[in-house]
């Protein structure tokens, strides 16, 4: 299959985009673009529409609903895709958010990109295969008819409640694995551990800590942090702390899955973090005109 041909319109020097627009760049033939302007003229010049439009937008109202309808009138094939920023977090809440697009935040785009090309090449259709008025709802009923592939190991769930504990529990064991409860006051002696999966619900002090032990005490099974809404600093430290796959919450098991699957297949590290030690990166893609 080619690579996907992708148009990304907006903040690609924003730190929190760096993750996600390496990963495109890995599989994807990019073409940045600063302003909706440029990106027109780009739509009109082209000899074919891209696959997808990304529009990658730091801060709430970056873009103005007229200026994503220009986008869909120059490019009707096209499917539009927001990257969001954690400023935008509580824009569906309290803002106004685009009609007919789909909305992913910076820290759930590498699961959210992954799965939606595994799907292309199995020959199954991604999410945004479905018309542009379909909501999140039937985007998620899309996702629950595809076959859940069934795995197997255990997994080591360190969190501080049982209720917590219990939940992630019936989560891997969904896919196959065995678990095993870490409480914050009593760690049992287990071994042949695939991978911890960590609740980090506040990541002050005392949870980069318990990530460290943990990462330190179980190597080289790599611990997967669960970080609530994290900013890119936490994502950072986190890295920092020995954790082999951070992902966010409120969790998608979508997105637990793609960690654990990633973490276990034995990638290599560079192929599964943001690379904090090249955080400001010189990013090299084709520029067109702005």
């Amino acid at each position: 299959m080619p690579p996907l041909d992708i148009l990304l319109l907006g903040g690609a020097e924003c730190p929190e985009f760096e993750w996600p627009l390496q990963q495109m760049e890995a599989v994807s033939k990019v073409v940045s673009v600063r302003g909706v302007d440029a990106a027109l003229d780009y739509l009109r010049e082209s000899a074919r529409p891209p696959d997808l439009i990304v529009v990658a937008q730091a801060f709430p109202a970056a873009f103005s609903h007229s200026q994503l309808n220009a986008l869909h009138r120059a490019a009707p094939l096209s499917r539009v895709v927001a990257l969001l920023g954690s400023w935008c977090e509580g824009e569906s809440r309290t803002g106004d958010p685009w009609p007919a697009a789909i909305r992913v935040y910076w820290y759930r785009w590498p699961a959210f990109f992954a799965d939606e090309l595994s799907r292309m090449y199995a020959a199954e259709p991604p999410s945004w295969s479905l018309p542009l008025t379909a909501s999140d709802e039937e985007r998620s009923l899309l996702a629950a008819a595809q076959p859940l592939v069934q795995t197997a190991g255990l997994i080591a769930v360190a969190a501080h409640d049982s209720q917590t504990a219990g939940w992630l529990a019936d989560a891997c064991s969904t896919r196959g694995y065995a678990t095993v409860w870490l409480t914050s006051r009593r760690t049992p002696l287990v071994t042949g551990v695939a991978a911890v999966v960590a609740d980090l619900p506040h990541f002050l002090r005392r949870d980069r800590d318990r990530l460290a032990g943990l990462a330190r005490q179980f190597h080289p099974a790599p611990v997967v942090a669960l970080l609530n809404n994290p900013r890119v600093e936490e994502w950072k430290q986190a890295w920092e702390a020995g954790a082999g796959a951070v992902v966010a919450k409120p969790l998608e098991l979508t997105d637990l899955y793609w960690a654990l699957d990633h973490v276990t297949s034995g990638s290599p590290a560079s192929s599964t973090s943001p690379a904090p030690v090249t955080w400001q990166r010189k990013i090299s893609r084709r520029q067109a005109a702005s």
